[in-house]
């Protein structure tokens, strides 16, 4: 894997530090007790979580100015082609 930071991101944020997770998985048969816990884990977040909280979270805050100092919206969806 390759990780390329534009000269862009350098220029507005010289202090970035990444990491990146790659994994190659293996879908499992249908687990109706992994969907209990997963579904029970999204109805807590919908209850405790709204956008706007996330959106004033430390690491996202300042990822979404950077977008910004980039000139680039933050709350655009870009889709990547598949490579």
């Amino acid at each position: 894997m390759k990780i390329i930071v534009s000269n862009e991101i350098e220029q507005v944020c010289p202090q970035f530090v990444g990491a990146a997770v790659e994994a190659w998985v293996k879908n499992s048969a249908y687990s109706e007790a992994l969907w209990q816990e997963i579904d029970a884990l999204c109805e807590e977040y919908r209850k405790t979580l709204s956008v706007d909280m996330i959106k004033e979270w430390d690491p996202i805050r300042e990822t979404r100015a950077v977008y910004r100092r980039c000139g680039k919206d933050p709350s655009r969806i870009v889709r990547l082609p598949r490579p």
